[in-house]
């Protein structure tokens, strides 16, 4: 790969047709609840020039605009700017903290987790879709699975989307509450495992449990199941 000098925040900032603006509208009209957690200007601006990506890109959605969006009464965070319980998009996707001369070579660009610790990530070409797709590595299989969107696709299926169908196999009655009173940095552990053949969702017993601790045991599970697992990064906040 050609070597590629770093942008800086004002090259990556000079474009005539920002895409954030267009996001935040799309978040205002909103079918689903969303909860935008705020973050300083330059904050995101940090965590553009690590991505090295413009203001015209829909990654700049969600950097530009917010610290990260809480979906659906927290079932769904989505990563941006980052905040002190949600990691920003670069740190959980692996970027190093100041960009090279080279572009990091990574599986994926890590969007969102679920609270169940499925994540939703961009295919750079290591996942089960083309680059530039979205996939989702879901708890039920721990396998990654193509999601049929782009980046912008995806956030508009954030604000938009049937996500109780989606979800549909996991959802309990009063989730929502449950959910909503969650820490942003812990998901809920089902016992027997989602990925069971003995998962019930009627009989299964539900735990609050550190989204880092989840996500580790996905990975330790999947690994030993020869499944590729993208280690999304979830540091101590």
């Amino acid at each position: 790969m050609m070597k590629t000098m770093s942008r800086t925040i004002e090259e990556l900032m000079a474009v005539d047709d920002p895409y954030f603006p267009e996001f935040v509208n799309q978040v205002a009209h909103a079918k689903n609840t969303i909860r935008v957690l705020p973050a300083a200007p330059a904050a995101g601006q940090r965590v553009l020039y690590r991505l090295q990506v413009t203001a015209r890109s829909s990654a700049s959605g969600t950097v530009l605009s917010s610290g990260g969006l809480i979906v659906d009464h927290g079932w769904l965070r989505v990563f941006g700017a980052g905040t002190a319980a949600l990691p920003d998009v670069a740190t959980a996707s692996h970027f190093p903290a100041v960009p090279g001369n080279k572009p990091p070579e990574l599986p994926g660009l890590f969007l969102a987790v679920d609270v169940l610790g499925g994540q939703f990530a961009i295919d750079s070409g290591m996942l089960a879709s083309s680059p530039g797709h979205v996939c989702y590595w879901a708890p039920d299989n721990l396998k990654w699975t193509a999601f049929d969107m782009k980046q912008s696709q995806f956030l508009e299926w954030v604000c938009q989307g049937d996500l109780d169908d989606f979800y549909q196999r996991y959802r309990w009655d009063g989730w929502q509450d449950e959910v909503s009173a969650l820490p942003l940095n812990c998901g809920i552990g089902f016992f027997p495992f989602t990925f069971t053949a003995e998962f019930d969702l009627a009989t299964a017993s539900r735990s609050v449990v550190p989204m880092r601790e989840l996500i580790a045991l996905h990975i330790e599970i999947a690994s030993k199941m020869g499944e590729y697992a993208l280690p999304l990064a979830w540091p101590d906040l």
